[in-house]
């Protein structure tokens, strides 16, 4: 048992560094370019094959993780798109997540669940402050690194004390 969890504890961090080396900050467009490419990717038989594997009794932890990722790919690109420090993309992700896990696979409750997402990624390219809210236009520009303005440090101001204005005075 504790090798079946370490291997698929193994998965899944191996997953989290691959995404952590590879994300970038991007804008509301590329966000809903995701969500829209995981809902592709949720229809096609790569997508049902992991899925249906995973519900399969498999015999080793590491290839289970490897079923559930493959299953949890698309949701989890949403996930990294939209914010993964978003608590209200969190807990929607999460639902999804379980909905696919605890649900049948099924038509019926596949097909309205992705249209429904996909509809999400259009909406996000359409009006992407309704979304994902100011928080986005802070980011650094990905072809100039600048910073912009609003996520520039406060400058403070200070009163200066009587020393302080002798002190300017002198140099």
């Amino acid at each position: 048992m504790p090798f079946f969890a370490g291997s698929y504890l193994a998965v899944w961090a191996l997953a989290g560094v691959v995404v952590y080396a590879a994300y970038r900050p991007h804008g509301t467009l590329a966000a809903g370019t995701v969500v829209i490419a995981a809902v592709v990717y949720d229809v096609t038989p790569v997508k049902r094959h992991f899925r249906r594997r995973w519900r399969e009794a498999t015999g080793s932890g590491f290839t289970f993780g490897l079923c559930c990722a493959g299953s949890s790919l698309g949701l989890v690109a949403m996930l990294v798109a939209l914010g993964v420090m978003r608590i209200t993309w969190m807990a929607v992700i999460a639902l999804l997540v379980l909905a696919q896990k605890l649900l049948p696979g099924k038509t019926a409750i596949d097909l309205p669940l992705s249209l429904a997402v996909a509809g999400l990624g259009a909406m996000i390219v359409i009006t992407p402050s309704w979304f994902l809210g100011s928080a986005r236009r802070c980011e650094p520009s990905p072809v100039t690194s600048a910073r912009p303005r609003c996520c520039g440090k406060k400058k403070d101001k200070k009163r200066k004390t009587n020393n302080d204005q002798s002190q300017d005075r002198d140099t």
